[in-house]
């Protein structure tokens, strides 16, 4: 009989023992938070990008528009007070204060002159709009015509001054989209005829 003794069990029980409950809900509860607060960063960095590319193009889209009205100023022969031009205030009440003109110096050509002016639109849209004329005669609101976006999400333009004294323009578009905003400005030394 002593070869047939029983076998202690006890010790074989302590090594092979098996998690309780209480343990395993432990387990799961540490490892769904760390879980959570690894998606919770994933999830605020994929924000943080979108914010930050938005942010880019925001701008990226104000420098083109302000390059823009800088290029065309410069081109320009003479800037006239948006006050001069018949309905232009009441048509386009969101205009950018002052009409461009230029003379082409070409006798006898329907389009010697141009007028161009810019307005912001229902849509926060800069549009830029157009009347060539054989004369020099200040045409009404009702006349230009185009729709060119310059660029989007712009929110005023009303800190856009001209100083004819000092011959200096200053730009600003106040553009954003939610929570988002920014304030581009830009100074332009203009050698024009100014009629204000």
């Amino acid at each position: 009989m002593e070869k047939f003794k029983l076998l202690n069990l006890k010790p074989l029980s302590r090594i092979h023992r098996g998690y309780t409950l209480i343990e395993f809900i432990l387990g799961l509860a540490l490892i769904s938070i760390l879980l959570g607060s690894f998606f919770t960063i994933i999830n605020f960095s994929g924000r943080a990008v979108e914010c930050v590319e938005f942010e880019d193009k925001l701008y990226l889209n104000g420098r083109f528009g302000i390059e823009y009205l800088k290029e065309e100023i410069k081109s320009m022969n003479k800037i006239i007070d948006s006050e001069k031009i018949s309905e232009l205030d009441s048509t386009y009440p969101d205009n950018i204060g002052f009409v461009l003109m230029s003379d082409s110096e070409i006798v006898d050509s329907e389009e010697r002159y141009k007028f161009v002016t810019y307005y912001l639109n229902w849509n926060n849209e800069v549009i830029r709009i157009t009347k060539s004329s054989p004369d020099d005669i200040y045409p009404i609101a009702g006349n230009f015509s185009g729709y060119n976006v310059v660029c989007k999400n712009v929110l005023s333009f009303n800190e856009t001054h001209v100083d004819k004294d000092k011959e200096l323009i200053r730009l600003s578009l106040n553009m954003g989209e939610g929570r988002v905003s920014l304030n581009l400005k830009s100074l332009i030394y203009a050698d024009l005829e100014y009629d204000f």
